[in-house]
């Protein structure tokens, strides 16, 4: 199955073993984070795209690198960070999309951080 992604996706080595690494805006990113299925009500995707924004945007921040040393801020495994597919998720779950976009740039913070 063919996998499609938004924004560059390069080829480097990382610890001795090939890495694919797609660099793209948080938003984009969003759009195919695999998480939360479409059969789920409208305002629980809102709510869990909210919270995963929010989280992915936390590991944006120099301060809260995830994986420090590394060149790249997230990963697509869900035991290390979030399930990402890309576009090949995002084509198939418009009410995701929907989701992703009704929120789009909100976070949630707390005492001003």
């Amino acid at each position: 199955m063919q996998k499609l992604y938004r924004g560059a996706v390069t080829c480097t080595i990382v610890n001795g073993v090939a890495a694919l690494i797609d660099t793209l805006p948080l938003e984009d990113y969003m759009a195919g984070l695999a998480e939360e299925p479409d059969t789920e009500p409208a305002e629980k995707q809102k709510a869990f795209a909210v919270a995963a924004r929010t989280y992915a945007d936390y590991y944006l921040s120099p301060d809260h690198r995830k994986f420090p040393g590394m060149p790249y801020d997230g990963s697509d495994s869900p035991a290390t960070f979030q399930d990402y597919k890309g576009l090949s998720f995002e084509s198939g779950n418009p009410r995701w999309l929907q989701a992703v976009q009704a929120t789009a740039n909100m976070i949630l913070t707390a005492t001003g951080r």
